[in-house]
C-alpha cells in the first residue's frame, strides 16, 4: 500500500516563531483550535493506493501496446447539508473529459496507445456480449474488494496470490478493437455544498470536535489481458483532496490510480 500526503495546513495556523529554543504557548482560543485540528488537517491531505497484481512479468513488445479503455464509470456529486449526494451531470462530464485526456498522456508516456471503446452500433449480439463482459468484471471487482482488501475475510483458494480471470470470452474485445489489454476504471467523487461546509466549520469550532465535510474520491482500476482474460493488475485509490473538475487534479488522480501499471514497451 502506498500513501502520499501533503499538508493542507494554511500558514496562518502555524505557531509564531519565538527563537530556536522557545516553546510555543497558546495565548488565545484560536491557537488552541489550530493545534487541535492540526493532525486532522494534515491527515486530510493523504492519498492511499493499494496495488494487487499477478506474480509474473509481462512481455515487453517492441510495438506500442494497444489498450482498450472500457466505458469510464465516473460520477461526481454534491453532498448536501442533509447528507444526501446529488449527482451533477455537468461535473461528471467535465471530469470524464479531463480523465480521458490524462489517460492518453499517461499511456503515451509508456509507449502505449489508448483505444476508446464504442458499442457496436450494427451488431446487437456483439453489444450484448460486451455488456455481459462488463457486468462480469463488475461482479469480480466486488469479489476482489471483499476478499483481498478486507482482512477479516479471505478465500482459501486465493491465499497469498492474485489469480482472477474473466475467461477467454474477452478475446472478442481484443479482436473487435485490435487491442492487447482492456483498462477498466471506476471513480466516484463528492464535493460538499457551501452550506454543509459552513455547518461543519461552526460545529467544529463550537464543540472542539472536528467533522470531516465528507468530500472523498474513490477509484478502482484494473488491467485485463485480452488474450486469456486474466486480470493482470488491480488498484484501489482513496483520497480526500483534489478536484476532478479541473485538468490538473485529474492528471494527479490518474498518476496515483495507475501507479505501478505494468505496461511498458521497448521503443524501436
Amino acid at each position: 500500500m502506498s500513501i502520499y500526503c501533503r499538508s493542507l495546513l494554511p500558514p496562518f495556523l502555524i505557531w509564531p516563531s519565538q527563537g530556536a529554543d522557545a516553546v510555543p504557548q497558546a495565548t488565545n482560543r484560536f491557537n488552541w483550535i489550530s493545534l487541535f485540528f492540526l493532525g486532522f488537517i494534515v491527515l486530510g491531505g493523504c492519498t492511499q493506493t493499494q496495488v494487487l497484481r499477478k506474480n509474473e512479468v509481462l512481455e515487453q513488445p517492441t510495438e506500442p501496446i494497444r489498450v482498450l479503455l472500457m466505458p469510464l464509470e465516473v460520477e461526481l456529486g454534491e453532498l448536501t447539508v442533509g447528507g444526501l449526494v446529488e449527482p451533477r451531470a455537468d461535473w461528471t462530464q467535465a471530469a470524464q473529459q479531463h480523465l480521458t485526456l490524462a489517460l492518453k498522456a499517461f499511456l503515451s508516456a509508456k509507449n502505449a496507445i489508448l483505444v476508446p471503446y464504442n458499442p457496436p452500433a450494427h451488431s446487437p449480439q456483439k453489444a450484448h456480449h460486451h455488456h455481459q463482459l462488463i457486468k462480469l468484471h463488475q461482479a469480480i471487482t466486488k469479489t476482489i474488494l471483499n476478499y483481498k482488501y478486507n482482512k477479516q475475510s479471505n478465500l482459501p483458494t486465493k491465499e497469498g496470490k492474485f489469480d482472477w480471470t474473466l475467461g477467454e470470452g474477452v478475446k472478442a474485445l481484443g479482436e473487435d478493437f485490435d487491442a492487447d489489454y482492456a483498462l477498466f476504471i471506476f471513480i466516484h467523487d463528492t464535493y460538499t455544498s457551501a452550506e454543509r461546509n459552513v455547518i461543519s466549520f461552526l460545529f467544529s469550532v463550537l464543540f472542539l470536535f472536528p467533522i470531516h465535510p465528507g468530500s472523498v474520491q474513490q477509484g478502482i482500476a484494473s488491467l485485463v489481458d485480452l488474450n486469456d482474460g486474466d486480470i493482470e493488475w488491480f488498484n484501489r485509490f482513496v483520497s480526500y483532496t483534489g478536484d476532478l473538475r479541473n485538468a490538473g487534479d485529474a492528471q494527479t488522480v490518474i498518476h496515483h490510480l495507475l501507479t505501478d501499471l505494468p505496461l511498458s514497451t521497448t521503443p524501436n
